[in-house]
């Protein structure tokens, strides 16, 4: 962002992106408890300033090097339960029916996640930025989060990577690595990760009401 600030605690409309991703979850009756995972150097911040905000936060993790060692680290941190909804901090506008959907799926199921369908034209590119092939889109999605799991399905997800130093881009990828399926709903088009000043503009107008 080149705002000298981590992203998740940026604000839009006047509320840090963060806490509007936690109300989402400290609202849902889906969810019981939150482990909030944050860089090793906000831990003490954290505690102080966000758990007295949300009840449902019961610990705040101290992250890793790469987003697979964050998460499992929040998921060590967790007791046993039955389903673990893994959630980008900066995806602000998931909506209380997905979040139903893609737990009820994976409580079915044991792993949902949420996507959606790519329209644009795919191109796999060379290093030095030549078309190598055009990729058929058929049956190809964007995914999204949160990722939903039952407890003892990621648990031998992570295990089975550790054993095999196998390391993947997202939770989904180490379930799928060990063999079980993962269902795809759809997700939805407000649900957008905010990574760049333009999403934060975007993020603003869906606040104004300019996209809904």
């Amino acid at each position: 962002m080149g705002k000298g600030i981590s992203k998740q605690y940026l604000e839009i409309g006047g509320k840090p992106i963060l806490a509007r991703t936690l109300e989402v979850f400290e609202n849902s009756p889906d969810i019981d408890g939150i482990y909030l995972v944050v860089s090793k150097d906000c831990v003490g911040d954290i505690q102080k300033e966000w758990m007295p905000r949300y009840s449902k936060i019961q610990k705040v993790v101290a992250g890793g090097k790469e987003r697979q060692d964050s998460v499992k680290a929040g998921f060590e941190a967790l007791p046993p339960c039955e389903v673990v909804c893994v959630h980008d901090a900066v995806r602000p506008f998931l909506t209380q029916e997905v979040l139903h959907r893609v737990v009820i799926t994976a409580k079915e199921q044991g792993a949902a996640i949420l996507g959606r369908p790519i329209h644009e034209t795919v191109k796999r590119v060379n290093p030095q930025g030549l078309v190598q092939k055009t990729v058929n889109r058929h049956r190809l999605w964007s995914i999204q989060t949160p990722q939903c799991f039952r407890y003892e399905i990621l648990m031998e997800a992570f295990k089975k990577a550790d054993v095999d130093n196998f390391r993947g881009t997202d939770e989904a990828m180490l379930v799928e690595y060990c063999g079980f399926p993962v269902a795809v709903i759809e997700g939805d088009l407000r649900n957008i990760k905010i990574t760049t000043p333009f999403d934060l503009k975007m993020a603003e107008n869906f606040l104004k009401g300019e996209f809904s």
